[in-house]
């Protein structure tokens, strides 16, 4: 019995040493001490990536860096730093240098430069200024350009006097930086900080979603169509995309395909227990609508989590060259240590191409941003508080997601338990195929036994004896995945 006890709990550990070294063998193109704001691609294979110190590097999608560059290392008069990089009207990859101004109306200046792809950086003769209402609420504009050269730009404007809710205003520049027009939105919910700003077909007016206070769900969204003067041509009230019970929590986001016309939100999103002791667990919420705002699709992705935010932040969705969808999110919140990263694939009707998953015993990786690869697959950004802050950028090839070696071979998990450490519920996520799930206890025992018919399969543990199981999906008779699942 002792022999069998020893080889049982040896067989446990070399499956958890094999989950660790699976869990760094994560595909890595770049890694820095650094806070990686964004990446943008120059052509199929090659991207920029821009930091917080305003550092630039080209960078190959195999890892290999080309070039670096600081910028205006040399210049810091009146410099305050640098936005993200973005697409100029004429496709060009470019970001804006954040100036202090000498005027004492003007808060800030935004100018323009654009990046070759040699690094050079030129001035592309576009600026905009804010003024000194919206000083404090500087970090929450969006903004585009259209194709005839025009911007527009919204921002967020304090009330004052500690008010609950907030202004929004969008304005529209000509190409030259003069103003077209501009429109107010009064009293908007404080706690939808980012509003949504989007790009209309074939026009050179805009989109802008903004939250308001509404009971009795809490919070709601409400689309403005803005023609090209920035007059309210169209409302659409209370957006479908997060309707009860799926609450907002801390806010929506959505991106619009220029190629296929659809637009998508994701949003971290509540969903509420009414009674003695009310609280509500957060999830992701995925909807797709035509280029009419009306809703087509969603999906949720539940991971039940009690604390942080599951999802939901700009830039974590993305298409890909069919017009897939992909799209990042943190997952397994509970453990107050650990935060791992959910990547998932789909279809431009939100079917399931397949999800991936990271979980690692000790990093705490959190998501900062997502692009799609411009022949499939995506980049993922990252910062490791588990390393002392560290940035990274992850690839994710469209093979990650169909093939299983592959995904084992870069360090992902194709299926999922949660909540880890749990009580009365064991959730297994995945979305392989033919595929059954097994619970063993430490001594060997075959405990449960179930079919996967679902994306998630719901095992009810209330009968189960307190301490570690072992858990294992098998495909076609064969393991595909297998972990420890500890019920207090």
């Amino acid at each position: 019995m002792k022999t069998t006890r020893f080889y049982i709990l040896l067989a446990l550990l070399l499956i958890s040493v094999v989950i660790k070294a699976q869990a760094q063998d994560l595909h890595e193109v770049y890694i820095s001490d650094k806070e990686i704001w964004n990446i943008l691609y120059l052509n199929d294979d090659v991207f920029l990536a821009i930091e917080c110190n305003g550092a630039i590097h080209k960078i190959k999608d195999d890892g290999t860096v080309l070039a670096s560059q600081v910028l205006f290392e040399n210049d810091t008069v009146n410099y305050i730093g640098h936005s993200e990089l973005i697409r100029n009207y004429n496709g060009n990859p470019a970001f804006f240098r954040v100036e202090r101004s000498n005027d004492p109306n003007v808060f800030r200046v935004y100018r323009l430069y654009e990046v070759d792809e040699n690094l050079n950086i030129t001035d592309a003769g576009f600026s905009y200024s804010l003024h000194e209402e919206i000083e404090s609420a500087n970090h929450a504009h969006h903004y585009f350009f259209n194709a005839d050269g025009s911007f527009i730009y919204s921002v967020i404007i304090p009330p004052g006097n500690n008010a609950d809710d907030s202004h929004t205003k969008v304005v529209k520049l000509d190409a030259d930086g003069n103003l077209v027009g501009q429109q107010l939105f009064l009293n908007c919910a404080r706690t939808c900080w980012y509003n949504n700003l989007l790009p209309v077909s074939e026009s050179s007016g805009c989109r802008i979603i903004v939250g308001r206070d509404a009971e009795p769900l809490g919070l709601a969204y409400d689309c403005y169509t803005l023609d090209s003067q920035m007059n309210v041509v169209d409302v659409k009230e209370n957006l479908e995309a997060i309707s009860y019970p799926y609450v907002p929590a801390s806010g929506g986001y959505y991106r619009y395909n220029s190629n296929s016309g659809r637009i998508y939100s994701i949003g971290d999103c509540a969903e509420r227990y009414y009674g003695a002791n009310p609280s509500y667990t957060r999830n992701i919420f995925i909807s797709v609508y035509d280029s009419d705002f009306n809703q087509l699709d969603f999906r949720r992705c539940p991971w039940e989590t009690e604390t942080g935010n599951a999802g939901g932040d700009p830039e974590t969705i993305d298409f890909g060259p069919n017009n897939e969808v992909y799209m990042v999110a943190g997952m397994d919140l509970h453990s107050a240590i650990t935060q791992n990263l959910f990547i998932g694939c789909y279809d431009e009707n939100l079917e399931v191409i397949g999800e991936l998953y990271y979980k690692h015993p000790i990093r705490y990786m959190q998501y900062l941003n997502l692009v799609a690869c411009p022949q499939g697959g995506c980049l993922v950004n990252y910062v490791d508080f588990s390393q002392a802050h560290e940035s990274g950028i992850l690839k994710v090839t469209i093979s990650d997601f169909l093939n299983l070696e592959e995904a084992h071979s870069h360090g992902f998990a194709v299926a999922v338990a949660y909540p880890n450490p749990g009580k009365d519920v064991l959730n297994i996520r995945t979305t392989l195929q033919n595929a059954h799930v097994e619970i063993y206890d430490l001594s060997g025992k075959l405990i449960h036994k179930q079919q996967i018919t679902d994306n998630i399969t719901t095992i009810y543990t209330s009968s189960w004896l307190y301490g570690t199981y072992m858990w294992k999906v098998l495909v076609d008779g064969k393991e595909a995945e297998s972990g420890k699942w500890v019920k207090e």
